[in-house]
């Protein structure tokens, strides 16, 4: 008993000092934590913990015990490194002939003639020595505490090169800028005014260049010669020539073009009068109502003369008002129209000032103001789109629920069938079309029903549709275009999206698989000897740099998801989404957003997945390593990360990681065709 007497005193006593100490850290503890972890202030106030990477593009990475998330730099507060870490340093690089690229501390072996790279890779050092007759250059980096950003520091590079007296070197810098697309335009926008006026000169053309190309396919680059070239010339009648090839090629969908030049104040008159015209000539009547609105007064006469040409009299009184006008050309225009409208003149003379007619235009306003709500109402009927009955409506509606229940249930074959039944009946309802649409490419795998359905939506049905499903629909018109190889539609439908949205993820995915494509495609990104040219470098940074933004992004939209008060704003949202293998889910119980939270981290882990592809393509094998560390990390399940993990780490020289790899893959799926060759190759 006096034995459990001094345990019990003992343990009274330790759990007083614990009490009494409870708040006040161990000081070992707390250093040990400082040593332990960097930390991340983001500007929405999240702070995130675990080892800062500069990952060398617009993003950082912090590694943490449980994966790793990926922020852009741009949305970083404050970075507070560990006081037991070094300043960042930036990898040393060897570029070496046959096109690999190796990083580390690189020194050169001058009595062996070695080039040497040491690295650190799964907590070990190893040294590889590569002969200097095999090295093309080396990259030496300099100490940094912050971040870099190569992709920015090439434009910076290139807007510097604007300036320059030689006309060479200022061409190839737009040239070059053109091509950067969204990877350039923020940066052109906000350094605008900083610029010496001949550069600003050249970046508001780059500008207008890259706004034009979101309504601009590449079968028009590639079939009107120097489009920009004429696009950008300071004569009318070159502009119109050219815009008379793209109305001609591209049909209905050169609308968003002609709407994009006939609202720049800037550009000619004559210029924005075809634009008017051409929309005419297209029957985009909803389109010239909108320019009918317009603050600007041309621009409201010359969409009424174009729709009262088309016998819809909504803008007689902006006709009678050009009657009032010293130009007598535009008085001569109103008057032939409303001549016609109104079947009498009421003495009106257009080659005769409006001063001296003041009782004809009386005359004028009085019988507009007789027959105002007339011609109006039969406009509007005009304008009207094609209605259906209550019943019909009714009917398609309800195939339409039906279509969507077995989406939902999986029964994807039954409801293109559903919803193929609906659009028939109510072909002016765009959620039905739309759906029906992405049902015709992953079902039906009829890709060119599919595209013009998507064409069709953007284009005649554009007024209908919201911001979110044009973005979608485009999203789905460039995947389309990566199933055909066409990587240059591809790359056309992304960057759309992305003028559109900056924050849209999976559009910066499809980007890094549009400029993969175009690597291994396009003839210029390699020379004869299969080495990666200048430009081919630069794709695929940029294809590197697009995968980081949409991690990023992806992990962004994770955090919020866990977050309890998002969760409950998604329930009352209702929100409807569709996965990559075609799932139709309703988000409105915590279950299902779990499902919809496990869909981004399977997303992110498809970009690890094409991230290790390109370093696999550049025979980065430590970078496709950490790559698909980071897929399997996401999906602990997916066999075929795990074999591509074991290849990769095979490459890299780690025979032993490469076994286990695949015989894990194997464990998740016995039948893994990758894994099994795997280790065949390796003599198992």
């Amino acid at each position: 008993m006096k034995r459990f007497g001094e345990v019990f005193s003992a343990c009274c006593l330790l759990a007083l000092l614990f009490t009494l100490f409870a708040d006040e850290p161990n000081k070992d503890e707390t250093k040990k934590d400082e040593k332990d972890y960097d930390e991340v202030v983001l500007k929405d106030g999240r702070v995130l913990r675990g080892e800062v990477i500069d990952t060398g593009g617009p993003t950082i990475k912090i590694k943490q015990k449980l994966g790793s998330v990926t922020v852009l730099k741009g949305e970083v507060k404050e970075c507070r490194f560990s006081k037991s870490r070094l300043p960042l340093k930036k990898q040393d690089r060897v570029f070496l002939k046959d096109g690999t690229e190796l990083e580390g501390a690189v020194t050169v072996d001058s009595d062996r003639k070695e080039v040497v790279i040491k690295q650190s890779f799964g907590g070990k050092e190893q040294e590889l020595r590569v002969p200097q007759d095999e090295v093309q250059k080396i990259e030496k980096a300099a100490e940094e505490t912050g971040f870099s950003d190569p992709i920015l520091e090439s434009v910076e590079k290139a807007v510097r090169e604007l300036s320059s007296d030689d006309s060479t070197v200022a061409q190839k810098a737009k040239n070059w800028l053109i091509e950067m697309g969204i990877f350039a335009v923020d940066y052109l926008r906000r350094e605008r005014l900083s610029l010496p006026l001949k550069a600003q000169k050249e970046v508001d053309e780059i500008l207008k260049i890259a706004e034009v190309s979101e309504y601009i396919t590449p079968k028009v680059f590639s079939s009107v010669k120097d489009f920009y070239k004429r696009l950008l010339t300071g004569d009318a009648s070159q502009k119109i020539a050219l815009l008379e090839e793209v109305f001609l090629i591209m049909g209905e969908p050169s609308v968003g073009l002609f709407m994009f030049i006939a609202q720049d104040k800037n550009e000619f008159a004559e210029v924005r009068s075809f634009c008017v015209n051409a929309i005419g000539r297209l029957h985009r009547y909803d389109e010239l109502v909108k320019l009918l609105k317009s603050d600007d007064g041309r621009m409201r006469f010359v969409a009424a003369l174009s729709l009262a040409d088309n016998g819809i009299y909504i803008g007689c009184q902006q006709l009678i008002d050009a009657l009032k006008m010293k130009d007598a050309d535009i008085r001569k225009s109103a008057f032939e129209r409303l001549v016609k409208i109104a079947k009498c003149d009421f003495s009106f003379d257009p080659e005769k000032e409006a001063s001296v007619q003041v009782e004809a235009l009386s005359k004028w306003q009085e019988w507009w103001k007789a027959n105002e709500e007339r011609l109006t109402q039969e406009g509007i009927k005009q304008l009207a789109p094609q209605t259906v009955s209550a019943d019909e409506q009714m009917f398609a509606e309800e195939r339409a629920r039906k279509g969507y229940q077995l989406w939902a249930s999986g029964d994807l074959k039954e409801a293109l069938k559903n919803l193929e039944r609906a659009v028939e009946i109510d072909p002016g309802n765009v959620k039905n079309r739309a759906n029906y649409a992405i049902l015709l490419y992953l079902v039906g795998k009829d890709n060119e029903k599919a595209n013009k359905e998507f064409q069709r939506l953007l284009f005649a049905f554009s007024d209908k549709l919201t911001e979110e499903m044009r973005k979608e629909i485009r999203y789905h018109l460039g995947n389309l275009a990566l199933s055909e190889g066409d990587w240059k539609e591809a790359l056309h439908q992304f960057q759309s999206i992305l003028f559109l949205d900056r924050r849209f993820a999976s559009a910066y995915g499809g980007l890094a698989q549009a400029l993969f494509l175009q690597m291994k495609k396009d003839s210029g990104m390699q020379d004869e000897n299969g080495l990666l040219t200048v430009e081919g470098e630069a794709v695929l940074k940029r294809a590197i740099g697009a995968i980081d933004i949409a991690v990023a992004y992806t992990d962004s939209e994770i955090a919020k998801i866990r977050d309890p008060e998002v969760r409950s704003q998604i329930r009352i949202a209702d929100k409807e989404v569709i996965t990559k293998s075609g799932k139709l889910m309703r988000i409105d119980t915590d279950k299902e957003i779990e499902e919809y939270e496990r869909t981004l981290v399977s997303s992110k882990a498809a970009f690890f997945d094409l991230l290790g592809k390109i370093y696999g393509y550049l025979k980065r094998w430590e970078n496709a390593v950490e790559a698909y560390t980071e897929a399997v990390t996401c999906e602990p399940e997916n066999a075929y990360y795990w074999a591509r993990l074991g290849l990769a780490l095979a490459l890299s020289g780690d025979i032993d990681g490469a076994k286990k790899s695949y015989l894990r893959a194997l464990k998740v799926d016995p039948n893994c065709a990758e894994a099994k060759e795997g280790l065949n190759s390796l003599g198992r």
